[in-house]
């Protein structure tokens, strides 16, 4: 179906990961949350020129509703979310840290990491994505708006949407409840001392310099 020797599906951020599996016959898949449009022009120029002319995907995120859905524009949007973030979460995060012996955040990095997680700022991945000969369109939550789904089948790349099969049900990462692996983030956030969970995108506006910290 998508022109792979194997049927596996390798997700990475890392194009280098992604030319890697592609040539090895199995469908590697860019996730393009952490880029912005420009970034990812770049990211995807690459790999057209590194996967040996094999099959690869693109993985973004649109959920189908989100905090702050009514404005339309990303900057307004981002400026407003960031503002709705009680300091009693962005204050559980650095304890989070500091129990694992990193640093606290200095969050010069926050406003990028809203890149990914709202139609208004995944759409214009997509129309780049398209520009570019991918075999795949991936969503991380439920199926993409219909009007993307047809314009991904206009330019004949295949659509598909993560579903959720595995174990520990958890809010930590996204807002959402999602399927994630158990370990001492998915604990830390059921503990009495956690605050709420806030809703996407606010959620992983908070925690996105986290998580990066706990891959170093």
């Amino acid at each position: 179906m998508y022109g792979i020797e194997y049927p596996i599906f390798a997700f990475s951020h890392c194009r280098d990961v992604v030319a890697a599996v592609s040539r090895a016959g199995v469908m590697g898949m860019l996730g393009a949350l952490y880029f912005t449009p420009e970034e990812l022009e770049l990211e995807l120029s690459w790999l057209d020129a590194n996967v040996g002319g094999r099959p690869y995907g693109v993985d973004v995120v649109m959920p189908a509703s989100y905090e702050g859905a009514d404005l339309g524009d990303a900057d307004e949007l981002l400026t407003r979310l960031q503002a709705m973030i009680p300091e009693q979460h962005r204050e559980f995060v650095d304890k989070l840290l500091v129990e694992q012996g990193m640093e606290p955040l200095t969050r010069q990095d926050a406003a990028k990491y809203l890149i990914g997680w709202t139609d208004a700022t995944a759409r214009p991945q997509v129309e780049v994505a398209l520009r570019h000969p991918i075999a795949l369109l991936a969503n991380a939550l439920d199926p993409p708006p219909a009007d993307v789904v047809e314009m991904a089948h206009a330019k004949g790349v295949k659509v598909a949407a993560a579903t959720s099969r595995d174990t520990v049900r958890s809010r930590s990462l996204t807002g959402k409840t999602a399927r994630l692996l158990k370990n001492t983030w998915t604990d830390a956030w059921e503990r009495p001392d956690a605050p709420q969970t806030l809703p996407m995108p606010m959620r992983f506006m908070l925690v996105s310099d986290a998580m990066r910290c706990g891959r170093r």
